[in-house]
């Protein structure tokens, strides 16, 4: 037996950004100059706003065992022709036609499972936060997705999680 969750998320798909990085310096107690670094995650903003969204649709216990994940994003028709691109070939450009312009497609794969396993921390306590959808995204064993191009309106990111119940 399997268990499925369908949504659908409007808006332009979103990407996971590269960690950034930022060194501090400060003064230790005997005087001495000390460098620090911080790394952070510039997506996790996005993340969060996404996870709000999607909370709504959270099994009622995170799935344990393997998942399998099917991304659908879909990108609004470019209103002017891409650098890259021939004019004959953007005169044939219609929605379905896949999406060949960044966002690379394993960015995009990154943002949605990492948004989907939850904040790990609260905000202001630290303390950690309870999974929701699954324990971790390591758990997600096989994904299928895809990148075309849908109507101006119409564009966003639809996603199928399946959990076999066997396992």
């Amino acid at each position: 037996m399997t268990s499925k969750i369908r949504f659908f998320i409007p808006g332009t798909p979103i990407a996971q950004a590269r960690h950034r990085g930022k060194v501090y310096l400060h003064q230790d107690s005997d005087r001495n100059l000390r460098a620090k670094s911080h790394l952070y995650d510039p997506s996790k903003k996005d993340k969060l706003n996404l996870f709000d969204f999607v909370y709504r649709f959270r099994p009622k216990r995170p799935w344990q065992g393997p998942v399998t994940a099917t991304i659908i994003f879909q990108f609004p028709l470019p209103a002017k022709r891409p650098r890259f691109m021939s004019i004959d070939a953007f005169k044939y450009l219609s929605p379905g036609s896949p999406h060949i312009v960044k966002p690379d497609l394993d960015n995009l794969e990154k943002f949605v499972l990492d948004a989907l396993r939850g904040p790990t921390k609260d905000k202001r306590s630290g303390m950690k936060l309870p999974s929701v959808f699954f324990l971790d995204d390591c758990q997600v064993c096989a994904v299928q997705s895809m990148k075309s191009y849908v109507p101006i309106g119409l564009e966003g990111t639809k996603v199928t999680l399946t959990h076999d119940l066997r396992r």
